[in-house]
């Protein structure tokens, strides 16, 4: 490799790309990010191409027909994550070695943490679905220099997460100039409802029950501060529930913002209290009867 350069693309001629067979593996979903819109992925990145720079004769090297070599010392794709969410953390594959075979063709496998943007809609907390991509796409190149081609994602060694459902990984080509894979994320509904939606149900038969207490007994007010009090008691225990921005503001928050104004409010027509504690729980209602039917 005395005379080889790293940085010339391996092509017979100009206006012929180099094809480069993208192959992803889906290992584990570690986190996703509610509030920043970072989700955190284990994935395997395989890609094979063909260098007619790196050809040899095997039977005048003692019938060597494939070496392992730093993939620093070849040309490579320099495919990039294009919605990577972490500046401390390289968009661009690793440095593991490449394998070389003999007539030219080289695998490159790496092993990469990818963090990237998401937008997560949380409205429907705890039923949410959400869809994220991972966008890759040679950064130097054009579709006429290099062209990425990909197959179905490897999903046979993925480890469940506790708490996402992945429901499907699909592939978008891209027209050889990009690859998108779209994560289809389903939330484990079971933790969330006990931690957070029975406690919220609990504490609004609760403060219901405020107005059924005879004004003249003076107990009401002690009630609803009592409502009030377990409620915020929930929210630190908690943690406040999902953490999202404005415009994704879950249905459930919006809920525990109604509880305390109703407790702070007992003094207040009964009428307005039932009026305003069904709203919500009318549109929770009508996402199950979509989700489930």
């Amino acid at each position: 490799m005395s005379n080889y350069d790293s940085a010339v693309r391996p092509s017979l001629s100009v206006a012929q790309p180099v094809a480069v067979a993208f192959r992803f593996s889906l290992l584990a979903l570690l986190s996703m990010d509610e509030r920043h819109g970072v989700v955190t992925t284990s994935c395997r990145i395989t890609q094979n191409w063909n260098d007619v720079h790196l050809r040899w004769n095997a039977s005048d090297f003692g019938g060597v027909t494939t070496v392992r070599i730093p993939a620093a010392q070849i040309w490579r794709p320099d495919v990039i994550l294009r919605n990577n969410a972490d500046p401390s953390t390289p968009s661009n594959i690793g440095e593991e070695h490449a394998v070389l075979k003999s007539s030219g063709d080289i695998t490159w496998t790496s092993h990469v943490l990818l963090k990237s943007a998401c937008t997560l809609d949380l409205r429907f907390f705890p039923f949410d679905f959400h869809l994220c991509h991972l966008n890759f796409t040679s950064w130097s190149y054009d579709i006429q220099q290099v062209t990425l081609t990909a197959e179905r994602v490897d999903l046979s060694n993925f480890h469940p997460n506790p708490e996402f459902h992945l429901e499907d990984v699909l592939l978008s080509p891209g027209g050889g100039r990009a690859l998108a894979f779209s994560l289809i994320v389903r939330r484990r509904p079971g933790p969330p409802l006990l931690r957070h939606v029975l406690p919220c149900f609990v504490v609004t038969a609760l403060a219901a029950l405020t107005f059924l207490v005879p004004p003249a007994s003076g107990e009401r007010v002690t009630l609803a501060v009592g409502c009030l009090l377990a409620l915020l008691l929930v929210s630190v225990a908690t943690g406040g529930g999902p953490r999202a921005s404005a415009p994704q503001l879950p249905l459930l928050g919006t809920l525990r913002r109604v509880i305390m104004v109703l407790c702070k409010s007992v003094h207040k027509s009964p009428k307005i209290f039932f009026f305003v504690l069904m709203a919500p729980y009318m549109k929770i209602k009508e996402f199950t009867l979509r989700f489930f039917i």
